[in-house]
């Protein structure tokens, strides 16, 4: 396809968020849609339990247009016209008679417009139209940050922020063809798994190319800008974390359109956004399906939702990696063979009453710091090395495992500083590990583990900046900080999961001693705290009273 005669302006940029992924039921064949991280969902048709199952390669998917055929194209030609029409009498009236664009009566210029839209109507036809499929990447992830910094004239304190960002890349050869999509985002955008069956009305789809890691470089500038306006840095980590990468196919029209008048063109429309993204003028070379398409489909299995050990029926958020047992306390997780038993450890509680148990990944401490001939495997030797001349109120840090919250917590402003809370209380205050699942008989309530233990690895580098409060952080240098916070090399072996209680109260979770963590509200979710989660596109970095911040 060679490039269009004139640029056109890039494609609208589309929302934030994650994609909307619309499985299909095996047991009835309804719509059951998900967000591209669930693992599991509940067709609302049938009320079947649906594992979603990934082929642990880059998934394709298919994006929903709203311009599906010849009319659509039509359409959107149409439309253009009538839009350039009116510019075109406004700038007209303004060189005639000085009129500006509140001056000029809308009913009027209705009128004008609809006649000269049933012109074209009439008018307008398309003599040949090309349905081409063309493919794209598009990556979501979280940049991380770990900042040690002043607030103002205040002293120095460490934040964890963590902001959602997502980019979209053309997966086609540009050489091959020129779709003028710079600046695409698909966040939001609903897609089809690829499958024989979803791909019966579409294509044909331009081959699809690797492309290179370059390509994403600009997720990556993300990691060193300043995302938290609150914040003036001394010294920052940026981590590029929770990558999901897709290759999903948008639809474009490539259409000849014909006037009565003789005028005909050949235009490029964007079936996803019904725009015009340029004027071409030749077909570029497609294939019937895309290669290697079928390996790299996500599928849906739907399986009974029942613990294997009891029996009991389980309840599964969509993005539950691991779940208690109401009934035997055992851990189930959702697989694709079915709902199966893994295995946990838990520390009991040290106070009567009911208590609430959080999820975490724990990982043997082995810290390898500069000048020091072997690793540290205790956090007390480690602190030793921070403040030598002893450790600041409140930086008790003790035990021989580092702790990773299991819950989604990072993403909006309170739960980035309730993940610092756990952190810190976790490290400073750690408890005594029991094996096995936590036993029947007590007043207890369990939170799902939603991380896997790759992306608690990702976040433990993080970690060794939220052990820190605000006496510790006040001590720290940029000097300090590099050389044995980022400077620290974490050699990590297997991790397990730990179920840890906490006291459970009407607002959230509390320590034993009444410290307030973390909000009850942040770990159910729901559209209210998903309101709340920043971007790198449109951070957030409201100010908190000092007595919130850990």
């Amino acid at each position: 396809m060679t490039p269009p005669a004139r640029d056109a302006p890039p494609a609208a940029s589309g929302p934030s968020g994650p994609l909307s992924i619309l499985l299909s039921c095996p047991q009835c064949g309804a719509p059951a849609p998900v967000d591209d991280d669930a693992r599991s969902v509940v067709c609302g048709h049938c009320s079947s339990f649906l594992v979603v199952d990934r082929p642990g390669r880059s998934e394709i998917f298919l994006a929903e247009g709203v311009v599906g055929d010849a009319e659509g194209v039509r359409r959107v030609v149409i439309a253009y016209r009538v839009q350039a029409h009116r510019a075109e009498i406004l700038a007209r009236r303004r060189e005639d008679s000085g009129e500006s664009a509140a001056d000029v009566s809308e009913v009027t210029l209705d009128a004008e417009l609809r006649r000269f839209e049933e012109s074209l109507l009439l008018k307008v036809h398309v003599a040949e139209a090309h349905r081409i499929e063309a493919p794209y990447w598009h990556l979501s992830a979280t940049i991380l940050q770990a900042i040690l910094g002043r607030r103002g004239d205040g002293p120095k304190e460490v934040r964890v922020r963590g902001f959602a960002v997502e980019h979209t890349v053309p997966g086609y050869d540009p050489r091959r063809a020129n779709l003028r999509d710079r600046g695409l985002r698909l966040a939001r955008a609903r897609v089809h798994p690829y499958s024989a069956r979803t791909r019966t009305d579409r294509g044909p789809f331009l081959p699809w190319v690797e492309v290179p890691e370059e390509a994403h470089r600009e997720v990556g500038k993300w990691r060193t800008r300043d995302l938290d306006p609150g914040i003036e840095p001394v010294t920052r980590r940026g981590d590029v974390v929770f990558v999901r990468r897709f290759l999903v196919y948008r639809a474009y029209w490539l259409a000849r359109v014909v006037v009565s008048d003789g005028d005909q063109a050949w235009v490029l429309v964007d079936a996803g956004f019904a725009t015009i993204g340029g004027h071409p003028g030749e077909v570029a070379s497609a294939t019937p399906e895309p290669d290697d398409a079928e390996s790299r489909q996500t599928k849906a299995y739907a399986h009974p939702s029942r613990c294997p050990d009891c029996g009991f029926e389980a309840v599964f958020d969509p993005r539950t990696l691991v779940a208690i047992c109401r009934n035997c306390r055992l851990a189930v997780e959702p697989h694709p063979s079915g709902v199966r038993n893994v295995p946990y450890d838990h520390a009991a509680p040290s106070w009567d009453g009911p208590s609430e148990f959080l999820p975490f990944w724990v990982f043997p401490v082995e810290l390898s710091t500069p000048g020091s001939p072997v690793p540290e495997r205790r956090l007390e030797t480690y602190a030793k090395l921070l403040f030598p001349q002893g450790a600041p109120p409140g930086f008790t840090l003790a035990g021989d495992h580092l702790f990773v919250p299991a819950v989604r917590l990072l993403g909006t402003e309170d739960g980035d500083l309730s993940f610092q809370r756990l952190v810190h209380w976790v490290h400073c205050a750690p408890p005594r590990i029991e094996t096995g699942k936590v036993p029947l008989g007590s007043a207890a309530s369990f939170r799902d583990a939603a991380l896997t233990e790759d992306e608690a690895r990702e976040i433990l580098p993080v970690v060794l900046y939220a052990v820190h409060g605000r006496p510790s952080a006040a001590r720290l240098t940029t000097l300090l900080v590099k050389r044995l916070v980022d400077g620290a090399r974490i050699a990590v072996a297997p991790g397990r999961l730990v179920w840890l209680p906490f006291v459970a109260g009407e607002a959230g979770l509390r320590t034993p001693d009444g410290a307030f963590l973390v909000a009850r509200g942040l770990l159910d979710g729901g559209p209210e705290v998903d309101a709340q989660r920043v971007t790198v596109f449109e951070p957030a970095g409201s100010e908190r009273p000092d007595s919130e911040r850990p």
